[in-house]
């Protein structure tokens, strides 16, 4: 495989850093302009599929997972659904299908949700699944034994993982552009080394993903007013009991 050939898709959690892996890799840096529009915050700014090509890439970029459904965001539910349809449109041999998550949230618990829902969605292609770890300059970083003991407890002993940083905070503009440059030239070095072939995924909506977007807003509500999901299923029987009056 050269990088001539390679197409990629990203899935992961809002604000992993999938947008900018894209515009780097078709780019080959950051602008003030750049062909996605990036976000690293909790609420995401893409809302569509997007398929890019560029610099011998073509990369999917998905809509981010993890954000509850409403005025400009898509739930994971609906975002699984729009994954699905895209990509069983394109029929696209990907050889690199990789969920992103950041260095500092690797063993979150939404985490593991979402990667589990990434790989009933992707069944069968496991063999080109690859862990893209964000904010992580030195690939070196993750052979430490603590680091490879915990990817392997959340995303299984057997995924390939790389890494890759691509820092833009505007105080030190050359040393960031040198450092994102010498960043991504290590992960296309990464990709290289993984020496795949493309494969078709089947794609198929987890049974699953309806039910996590519900635990998903119930936990996410639960957190804003400061009590568990228990205490509001029992506040919402209670109300039902006293509206239906027994």
């Amino acid at each position: 495989m050269t990088l001539k050939t390679s197409k990629l898709v990203l899935v992961g959690k809002t604000g992993a850093g999938k947008s900018t892996i894209a515009n780097m890799l078709i780019q080959g840096d950051l602008f003030q302009k750049n062909r996605l529009d990036i976000s690293n915050q909790a609420k995401g700014v893409t809302t569509n599929v997007e398929v890019v090509d560029g610099r011998d890439w073509t990369v999917v970029d998905t809509v981010g997972l993890g954000e509850m459904q409403g005025i400009g965001a898509k739930g994971t539910d609906e975002a699984i659904d729009l994954l699905i349809r895209v990509l069983k449109e394109g029929q696209l041999g990907f050889h690199h299908i990789a969920f992103v998550v950041q260095k500092g949230r690797l063993s979150t618990t939404e985490n593991k949700q979402l990667f589990d829902l990434f790989k009933a969605t992707f069944a069968g292609a496991e063999k080109n699944f690859v862990l893209i770890v964000t904010q992580c300059y030195d690939p070196r970083w993750i052979f430490e034994p603590k680091n490879r003991s915990v990817i392997a407890e959340v995303f299984g002993p057997e995924i390939s993982v790389v890494c890759c940083d691509f820092p833009e905070d505007g105080r030190r503009p050359e040393q960031d552009r040198e450092d994102r440059l010498t960043s991504l030239q290590l992960l296309e070095g990464q990709f290289l080394s993984l020496n795949r072939q493309p494969i078709v995924p089947k794609l198929s909506k987890p049974e699953t993903a309806t039910e996590e977007t519900k635990t998903e807003f119930a936990d996410k509500l639960g957190s804003f007013l400061g009590v568990s999901m228990t205490v509001i299923l029992k506040i919402a029987r209670i109300a039902l009991k006293v509206f239906l009056g027994i």
